[in-house]
């Protein structure tokens, strides 16, 4: 089975850097949380959709905002929280300006 999992590349004070990747769980808890960031509102996933939909997003502290209300917000289903709850764990804590890519392998 393949794994879902995040990776963080930017530059900070030190120069570039990039982390990861760390495992976020199986594609179908990926495709779970997919289709429930297609059923918020539009002014909800700003960054989330681009993540859901494009596997990338820049500006992980923004991301990270969104991802903290959503779980607060909305009230996910149980595949949906988990990756959510794992997104929440690793996202936003490196450079703000970073980029998160998603990859499934």
């Amino acid at each position: 089975m393949s794994d879902v999992s995040i990776m963080f590349i930017g530059r900070d004070e030190d120069g570039p850097f990039q982390d990861g990747p760390i495992d976020l769980g199986t594609p179908g808890l990926w495709r779970d949380f997919q289709t429930w960031v297609r059923t918020l509102p539009s002014e909800n996933r700003v960054y989330l959709g681009p993540l859901a939909d494009d596997f990338e997003v820049e500006n992980t502290f923004t991301l990270a905002e969104e991802l903290a209300a959503a779980l607060v917000d909305h009230d996910p289903p149980d595949g949906p929280r988990i990756m959510l709850e794992k997104l929440i764990e690793h996202v936003g804590v490196g450079a703000a300006d970073e980029t998160a890519t998603v990859t499934i392998e």
